[in-house]
């Protein structure tokens, strides 16, 4: 987290506000940023559904290519980066990627179709672990801010 990242100052004057003059927030409170607290929770868990379901559809993949098992496992195995997120093995765009694959592969396993179906859900995943990351770390942040307060 950026250390000169707070939360935002005109959510504080609203927050200010609702609890002065008692205004009741979605969530049943008067507090705005308990209020942006449980939204963002919410979304999270949401993006983590998501995960769930691309991971169960990356598994369930699987068995179409119960004759190509191996090179379906080196294409979806985690890969990461030094900062521990995972990265794509052959980088986007899809059309790029599928190129790569076939220069580094020599005899192509995958049909471009195929390649796109099973990458697709791999980038879906990035995205979703990603906004889950960011979600964090601004909860982290306003969740500092109410202790402070």
């Amino acid at each position: 987290m950026n250390p000169f990242e707070r939360y935002p100052y005109s959510s504080r004057i609203k927050n200010r506000i609702s609890e002065l003059f008692g205004i009741v927030q979605e969530d049943g409170t008067t507090s705005v940023l308990q209020n942006d607290i449980d939204i963002l929770y919410r979304n999270r868990n949401i993006y983590e559904n998501e995960v769930n379901r691309i991971t169960m559809q990356i598994a369930y993949l699987k068995n179409n290519f119960m004759d190509r098992q191996h090179e379906y496992e080196e294409l979806v195995r985690l890969q990461v980066d030094t900062y521990g997120n995972r990265i794509l093995p052959y980088g986007l765009p899809i059309s790029t990627a599928y190129q790569k694959y076939k220069k580094l592969k020599g005899s192509v396993v995958f049909t471009e179709q195929e390649f796109t179906n099973i990458y697709s859900n791999l980038i879906y995943l990035i995205e979703a672990e990603t906004q889950i990351r960011e979600i964090d770390r601004k909860i982290n942040m306003y969740e500092d801010y109410q202790k402070r307060k």
